[in-house]
């Protein structure tokens, strides 16, 4: 059985995993900086003495790593368990090409909802990276203050 188009069809789906793959580690790379950033803040919090506006910078710098680790932990791509095509062996290739090609499609839906899943998390944690690169300067303002005895 020849199947008009299943070339094409393979060939654009393998071509739009790819897309969402890069994006998966464009958004990986995001977490990453984030969760390094948020390291360098609290690095910076830890030297700045306590008062009210460390703890609180300190919350939202934490709230930051979570958000960026859960960003990376979140799995991407859903992969192909090539033992379960076994079954297929001796079935037509055709059929057994659409198959593969159904599966394929099914799991690029489920890869674009974990980035986008991923995405939110992300785009969470540049919010709260950017509160709490606020939260530190002002606390570390506050401190340099304290020191010169400038209030």
């Amino acid at each position: 059985m020849d199947l008009p188009g299943l070339n094409f069809v393979d060939a654009e789906v393998r071509a739009a995993v790819e897309v969402l793959e890069r994006r998966s580690d464009n958004l990986d790379t995001k977490a990453g900086l984030c969760l390094g950033f948020a390291g360098v803040l609290a690095g910076i919090l830890l030297r700045a003495g306590a008062s009210p506006m460390v703890y609180i910078a300190l919350a939202v710098d934490f709230a930051v790593a979570v958000l960026s680790l859960l960003a990376y932990r979140t799995p991407s791509q859903p992969v192909l368990k090539p033992g379960r095509l076994r079954r297929y062996i001796g079935d037509d290739e055709a059929s057994v090409r659409l198959v593969v090609l159904d599966t394929r499609v099914l799991q690029n839906e489920e890869f674009g909802r974990r980035l986008r899943r991923k995405a939110i998390l992300i785009n969470a944690a540049l919010s709260g990276l950017l509160l709490a690169v606020t939260a530190t300067a002002i606390a570390a303002v506050q401190f340099l203050g304290g020191v010169r005895g400038v209030t």
